[in-house]
């Protein structure tokens, strides 16, 4: 993955794909993105690999697209950071259970 700066946006490109993002940095490891019209705030202190996985693939990406999880229960068995949760989130999910076995994720 290669990151391109422009103002206000960022290249991702990734493989023969190239999207253009408009990503926002506010500091401490804080991302800030759109996504279905709405504001993401992630939280990623290893970047850039977290950012590739969980933008480019989760939410740019065609990884989820297939479940259709809009007013149901959604079960997220290694949440990790809890990314695809908010993907469920957003995409209408009506409730969320999560599960991370990663002690480092877990209050």
């Amino acid at each position: 993955m290669r990151l391109l700066s422009c103002p206000g946006s960022v290249w991702l490109r990734y493989g023969e794909d190239d999207k253009l993002v408009d990503l926002g940095f506010l500091g401490d490891g804080v991302f800030v993105f759109n996504y279905l019209g709405r504001e993401v705030r992630l939280f990623l202190d290893d970047f850039p690999y977290f950012l590739h996985d969980i933008l480019f693939e989760n939410f740019l990406g065609d990884a989820y697209n297939d479940l259709e999880v809009g007013n149901r229960i959604v079960v997220d068995v290694g949440a990790g950071v809890g990314d695809t949760a908010i993907l469920f989130a957003l995409r209408g999910a009506k409730k969320l259970l999560l599960w991370s076995l990663i002690q480092c994720y877990t209050p």
